[in-house]
């Protein structure tokens, strides 16, 4: 997290925060234009920005630690689609950094050529809703998605600093690289108190996943091995490979902290799965899935679904999946 935009929380015992909600608002971001060219194309999704500007006034909403002079703000960028009355909605929600230089814990020159790529999960989210506009299944489905970059500066978040999330739960910042799970925290956080069906996160979050899984499989952990099944299910019938890690319960223990409720790494090993523990926190008693895509969301040869580069996954999963829930 950063001074140009940084992880959706605030420094514990700084200033808090308060939101500016303005409907079809440009977000000086690429993936706030694309969503709001979206919406007006599809009058099925609404869309809002959610404008976080860091002032004295208390607020339930924990800002991103934008510094005073930002270049590209932060945004929460909240769609809905509305095709199933009053039913209860599916959740969705995508890591959007646009570029992650790793903050003050700065990446060395060959790990940042390929982090444009680091917006992937948001990118994907963008991509289902607009999809849905246009198939129209009936369902009910929210997306928050937070939008950022992670960029060295004199306002930066520092190693050591404490963040105070979206309902209260603190996290102890020792890497500044380690800064999807941050700003994922609070779009987790806010998509559970809608109360919905499920809440479905993608994220390109850790190299540790690649490590474990290569660059063509999905892995996936979350605490409802119903919702994986629907999820591997929609994904085999599309050719979009998931594995499910488990969600060890002793590995929880990596992520404690001595001066917050957690810290945003874990140890060495097993980090996919402590990052996973790390976003757990916020989701509460929700059936939840968390798809790290840090493999498969970018591809250095293409394949058979797709050219060199950006792949999409895993929008053929998601919008499958929506389709099998649809009433």
């Amino acid at each position: 997290p950063s001074g140009s935009a940084a992880s959706a929380a605030t420094r514990s015992g700084r200033t808090q925060s308060t939101v500016s909600r303005r409907w079809l608002c440009c977000s000086v971001l690429p993936s706030g234009n694309t969503a709001r060219s979206s919406c007006r194309r599809y009058s099925s999704t609404c869309i809002q920005f959610m404008s976080v500007m860091r002032t004295s006034i208390s607020s339930p909403w924990s800002s991103p630690v934008a510094g005073t002079f930002v270049v590209n703000p932060p945004r929460l960028i909240e769609l809905w689609y509305r095709g199933a009355g009053t039913a209860t909605p599916i959740a969705l929600t995508g890591k959007g950094i646009a570029f992650d230089s790793g903050g003050l814990s700065l990446k060395d020159g060959k790990g940042m050529e390929t982090m444009k790529c680091d917006m992937g999960g948001a990118a994907s989210i963008l991509a289902t809703m607009r999809a849905i506009a246009i198939l129209k299944p009936k369902v009910n489905v929210i997306a928050a998605i937070p939008s950022s970059e992670n960029m060295p500066s004199g306002t930066a978040t520092k190693p050591g600093d404490v963040l105070t999330h979206r309902g209260g739960t603190t996290s102890e910042v020792l890497n500044t690289d380690a800064e999807g799970r941050l700003v994922l925290a609070d779009a987790l956080a806010y998509l559970s108190e809608k109360k919905p069906q499920v809440i479905i996160d993608t994220a390109t979050l850790t190299g540790a996943c690649m490590i474990a899984l290569g660059d063509q499989v999905t892995g996936a952990m979350g605490n409802d091995d119903a919702l994986f099944r629907d999820i591997a299910r929609a994904g085999e019938a599309v050719g979009e490979t998931m594995w499910q890690l488990p969600l060890y319960a002793d590995y929880r223990r990596l992520i404690d902290s001595n001066v917050a409720d957690v810290k945003n790494i874990g140890e060495r090993y097993g980090g996919a799965i402590s990052a996973a523990w790390f976003l757990a926190e916020f989701v509460g008693d929700t059936p939840w899935i968390h798809l790290d895509i840090a493999g498969p969301a970018w591809s250095e040869k293409g394949n058979d679904l797709g050219p060199k580069g950006g792949t999409g996954v895993p929008v053929r999963t998601l919008v499958r999946y929506l389709q099998d829930q649809s009433a």
